[in-house]
């Protein structure tokens, strides 16, 4: 999920996906391209994802239960 305002939005399944993989294969980070261009990053260290190249608009990044799906762990961002 991320932050929009006040609210959470849930990451798209297939990044997250992606996201929690890396992060249960104790990678440091995990990068992927958004569609419309745009490299981004989540800092599994540091728990923040970031455009990759730019030093703005950092985002904090938390894990949360999901319950019992598949992917049980959702990765959430938010502003700030």
């Amino acid at each position: 999920m991320y932050q929009s305002d006040d609210t959470y939005e849930p990451y798209p399944l297939h990044l997250n996906a992606k996201i929690e993989k890396s992060y249960r294969k104790k990678k440091p980070n995990v990068n992927w391209e958004e569609e419309g261009g745009g490299r981004f990053e989540v800092d599994f260290v540091r728990m923040i994802e970031q455009k990759v190249g730019s030093a703005a608009a950092v985002v904090k990044v938390k894990r949360e239960s999901a319950g019992l799906l598949q992917y049980a762990v959702v990765t959430i961002r938010c502003s700030g």
